[in-house]
């Protein structure tokens, strides 16, 4: 509910709702306990941006949102935001939700009580309804939200992503030119747009080439290593087993490769493998060594990622694109990165 809702309630304008609140100014004491009630009755918190924002008093703090800071996709557009947040003296509080729901709800309710700019996220799931509650409210409390990577919901917000569907699509292909025809995937979690547009690639990557997909080669993951790890040691103890496995992002790849290399199989010579994202931090680990091939990804612009949030959010803070203007979504493009793991037997 906002101040308007609680005036309707208890039968007073907005204005003296406010007086209550704020105690900006006398209220009769029967006035002021039906106001309270009202407002106890409903949970209402006042929401101190808004509040704030209608005083002049702001602060230079934005929100940023990431779903995993052991991730170094997540770690690099963090550092990125900073850097260039840093150009417009802005401090950013970062909310790591740990791909929690209960986490991202609980620090949104907490950003409605906070002093903040705007709020750059990236959303743990397209279908959650409580998270895309809680972003509408915080835009009509005129703090400006930008989103990266992930959609959410049916809401329409400034937004930065990649084609995810597209290059799943052409990554996939590029195994197929190699020769390869058993193709299996380590998907990503089907709730969060990412992991669902990677999987529709890789089916029609496939489908395009009439090539029909055994069940049992498409895995669903959770974006973490342990699961991929032992998805893979499934998809390799299968009679017949894929010689190829395109995987959905970094910690994926990871946990394939953890499991290709325990059963002993050589990368570009026993099995091909193809994911998203780079894994350098990890460049050392002896599974990433034993591969013998330098990996093969889809490569996604995290700097260009970071700037176009940045400025998207820029524009909406400094009004030179006003928040009755119609939201504005860009998609980038991304290389895919050959370095040998796509071929086989060579």
């Amino acid at each position: 509910m906002n101040i308007y809702e609680i005036a309707k309630c208890a039968g007073v304008s907005p204005a003296t709702v406010s007086r209550v609140l704020n105690g900006t100014a006398p209220v009769k004491a029967e006035t002021r306990l039906r106001v309270l009630q009202v407002v106890q009755e409903q949970h209402y918190i006042p929401n101190l941006a808004a509040k704030n924002l209608s005083s002049q008093n702001v602060s230079n703090n934005i929100g940023l949102f990431v779903p995993d800071m052991d991730n170094p996709f997540f770690g690099a557009i963090t550092k990125c935001v900073t850097q260039i947040a840093d150009r417009y003296r802005y401090n950013v509080f970062l909310f790591n939700t740990d791909e929690m729901p209960e986490r991202e709800h609980r620090f949104l309710e907490t950003v409605k009580e906070q002093n903040l700019k705007g709020i750059i996220m990236i959303p743990l799931s397209g279908e959650d309804k409580e998270t895309e509650r809680y972003l509408l409210e915080i835009e009509q409390a005129h703090v400006p939200v930008v989103l990266i990577d992930r959609r959410i919901g049916n809401a329409v917000f400034d937004s930065v992503f990649t084609d995810d569907e597209e290059d799943a699509y052409r990554a996939v292909q590029v195994l197929i030119r190699a020769g390869h025809r058993k193709i299996a995937t380590i998907a990503g979690p089907q709730r969060s747009s990412p992991g669902f547009s990677r999987l529709q690639g890789y089916r029609r990557a496939l489908a395009a080439n009439g090539i029909e997909v055994p069940k049992e080669y498409v895995r669903i993951g959770n974006f973490k290593l342990q699961m991929a790890y032992e998805q893979t040691n499934q998809l390799l103890d299968l009679p017949d087993r894929p010689t190829a496995v395109f995987t959905s992002n970094n910690f994926s790849t990871l946990g394939a490769l953890q499991s290709i290399c325990e059963h002993g199989l050589k990368v570009g010579t026993d099995i091909s493998i193809l994911g998203f994202d780079e894994i350098e931090r990890w460049q050392w680990y002896p599974w990433v060594m034993h591969t013998g091939t330098e990996l093969s990804l889809v490569e996604r612009p995290v700097k260009q990622l970071a700037e176009e949030a940045m400025g998207l959010l820029q524009d909406r803070i400094t009004g030179q694109i006003q928040s009755s203007h119609a939201r504005r979504k860009m998609v980038l493009s991304n290389d895919i990165v050959l370095r040998g793991s796509e071929r086989l037997g060579k």
